[in-house]
């Protein structure tokens, strides 16, 4: 067996990186490449695309022992972005932690060092770290408050759906083992709460420790699918309904008791949630809202369609009274 080989097989760490744009690529795997702590292996997923990321990849790791590239002969991410990220995770070597980075966001030098020092301290399933928001050029736009150190996953959720919390997918590493026990990522539509309902699972009954000492920047910019809220409108709001249905499923089952009180008022929150969703990020028509209300009316049937037209319509008024405030 060779160096190389044998490095690999002992590190503990996957970072794994579905690739499909070159625009930020080199920057991506540069902030990988000046890990100070080089225990981990790297897999850059290329989704069949149409630009040249081999040579990103070959001219940012020259000589490297611990990273790897592969092409997959088929382009999966357009249509099911969760299968894809499953299939990024087989083509790993059975690391124990694996954590799913992105083309075009960026990590502290001392991101990989700062999560075996944490994962040493405390032991659970999903780790995450604090992050920063930048945009094209690099530039810091928002310092993101920071996370508690141990947080149940039913008070993230809870934190989530209250708007409490910022969340991207390229914070948090989680372990094989909980990954294989769910069965891989959640699955909902353009992988929309996929991220969210897969950390709840990965965690279970135990809980989400905060990495400290280093940062992920997270790319805010019209590339991504978080940067346009015009796309894929009506299968994000699809998305909204299966997740809402899985996590009043999934918290039926945790068991913590210190979370019986997000228990209770968990189902008139999602209705909170959906509506404001709907009304900040989903530009609507009168017949979209009417659609939508059918479909609401089933899922929460308390309200019938003409009371949820009636809300989503208020939603959107209140939200561009907000808007035209905020430029006074």
């Amino acid at each position: 067996m060779s160096a190389s080989s044998r490095s690999q097989r002992t590190n503990m760490l996957a970072i794994i990186v579905p690739a499909y744009k070159a625009k930020y690529l080199r920057a991506a795997l540069q902030s990988i490449a000046s890990q100070t702590d080089q225990r981990f292996n790297l897999y850059v997923c290329d989704d069949c695309s149409p630009e040249d990321l081999e040579t990103i990849y070959r001219t940012t790791f020259v000589g490297s022992s611990n990273s790897n590239y592969f092409r997959f002969p088929e382009n999966l991410g357009g249509k099911s972005l969760v299968a894809h990220w499953n299939r990024c995770v087989e083509r790993t070597r059975g690391e124990p932690w694996l954590w799913l980075f992105s083309d075009d966001d960026l990590m502290d030098p001392d991101c990989v060092a700062s999560f075996h020092r944490q994962r040493e301290l405390l032991e659970s399933d999903l780790y995450r770290f604090d992050t920063l928001t930048i945009d094209g050029r690099d530039n810091v736009i928002s310092i993101n408050p920071p996370h508690p150190l141990l947080e149940s996953t039913l008070a993230f959720a809870y934190h989530r759906i209250s708007f409490q919390r910022n969340s991207f997918a390229v914070e948090y590493v989680f372990s094989r083992e909980a990954f294989l026990r769910e069965g891989g990522f959640i699955p909902f539509p353009v992988a929309w709460c996929s991220d969210d309902a897969s950390w709840i699972a990965f965690g279970g009954d135990r809980p989400i420790i905060a990495i400290a000492g280093a940062r992920v920047k997270w790319r805010s910019s019209d590339i991504n699918i978080s940067g346009s809220a015009r796309r894929n409108t009506m299968d994000k709001i699809e998305a909204l309904i299966l997740y809402s249905d899985w996590l009043e499923r999934h918290a039926e089952k945790m068991a913590a008791n210190s979370d019986r009180h997000i228990r209770s008022i968990l189902p008139q929150l999602l209705q909170c949630w959906f509506v404001r969703h709907l009304a900040y990020y989903y530009p609507l028509t009168p017949r979209r809202i009417w659609q939508i209300g059918k479909k609401l009316s089933m899922r929460w049937p308390e309200s019938n369609p003409l009371r949820w037209a009636a809300r989503i319509v208020r939603g959107h008024v209140g939200w561009a009274l907000r808007g035209i405030g905020s430029r006074l």
